[in-house]
C-alpha cells in the first residue's frame, strides 16, 4: 500500500514538474538586457500643437530683445567686464535679453552682454535653445562675479563678454570682444592638455566619455556633432572643443572681424 501512495506522489510530483518547466526553461534561457548607453540630449520633437504656438510667438518673441547699452548698463559694467581700451567701445556691444529653462524646468530671464555683430545671432540661438527646452543653469552678466571668470564658472554661469586677456597670456580672448559665449561651463570645463593635472581631479566632466562620465548631468555635456554644436556651426560659430592643445568644452566663438 505504501508503495503505491508513493508512486502516486512521484507521479503528481513529475505532474507539476512537466507543467512549470517551459516557463522555468524560458526565464532561464533569457538574458539580461544590455545596459543602454547614455544618450546625449536631443531636442525634443514638436508637436503641431507647439509649432503653432512657436509660430503665434514668432513676431513678438517675449522676453528675447537686443538694445544698446544705456547709461545704467554701462555704469553696472564699468571698471568690472568693460575696462577702458583702445578696441572696444561701449557702441560696438549690445544688450541682449533672453528667456531659458534651469535645470529645475522653470522658465528664467536672462542677460547677455555681446558685440553687435552677432546680436542677431545670438538671439537666434538662445530662442532655438530655449524652444527646445535646452537646460542652462544661469545666464547672468559676467560682473555678479566682479569679471572674475573663475567664480563665473563655478557657478555654471552662461556669459559672453569679459575684457580680459587669456588666462596665463598677455593677448586678448574673444570674449574681450564679445565675440566668444561659454555655455554651462561646470559641464563644459576647459581642459588644458599636458599640465601635469589628471584630467579627473580637476572636473568630473573632464571625462567626456558618457558611458564612464559619474555627473548627474553629464546628458548635457557638449559633445561634437549634437544638438546644440549643431545649432552654433549653423550660425558660423566655431567650437573650442575642436582645440588641439586646449579643449574649451563651453566655449564657442566667431573670429574677430574689422570694423
Amino acid at each position: 500500500m505504501r508503495w503505491k501512495l508513493l508512486l502516486a506522489g512521484l507521479v503528481s510530483f513529475g505532474t507539476i514538474l512537466f507543467l512549470l518547466w517551459p516557463g522555468m526553461d524560458t526565464k532561464a534561457g533569457q538574458e539580461e538586457e544590455p545596459q543602454k548607453e547614455p544618450s546625449r540630449y536631443a531636442a525634443p520633437e514638436r508637436s503641431e500643437a507647439s509649432e503653432e504656438a512657436e509660430a503665434s510667438a514668432e513676431s513678438s518673441r517675449e522676453g528675447f530683445s537686443c538694445h544698446k547699452l544705456d547709461k545704467e548698463i554701462q555704469r553696472r559694467i564699468s571698471g568690472k567686464s568693460y575696462k577702458p581700451n583702445d578696441y572696444v567701445t561701449f557702441d560696438d556691444l549690445r544688450h541682449i535679453k533672453i528667456r531659458y529653462y534651469g535645470f529645475d524646468g522653470r522658465v528664467k530671464d536672462g542677460e547677455l552682454i555681446v558685440n553687435r555683430r552677432i546680436a542677431d545671432d545670438v538671439l537666434e540661438i538662445f530662442y532655438d535653445l530655449y524652444c527646445s527646452r535646452y537646460p542652462l543653469q544661469e545666464v547672468s552678466l559676467v560682473d555678479k562675479y566682479d569679471a572674475d571668470d573663475e567664480r563665473s564658472m563655478a557657478a555654471n554661469n552662461t556669459s559672453c563678454f569679459n575684457y580680459r586677456e587669456i588666462a596665463g597670456t598677455d593677448k586678448l580672448s574673444n570674449h574681450a570682444y564679445g565675440l566668444a559665449i561659454d555655455i554651462n561651463p561646470l559641464i563644459n570645463p576647459c581642459i588644458r592638455q599636458g599640465s601635469g593635472t589628471a584630467a579627473e581631479e580637476q572636473s568630473v566632466y573632464a571625462q567626456r566619455d558618457m558611458t564612464k562620465c559619474r555627473g548627474a548631468y553629464k546628458a548635457y555635456m557638449i559633445q561634437k556633432g549634437d544638438y546644440i554644436y549643431r545649432l552654433f556651426q549653423k550660425h558660423g560659430f566655431s567650437w573650442g572643443g575642436d582645440w588641439s592643445s586646449v579643449k574649451d568644452y563651453q566655449h564657442f566663438e566667431k573670429p574677430q572681424m574689422t570694423k
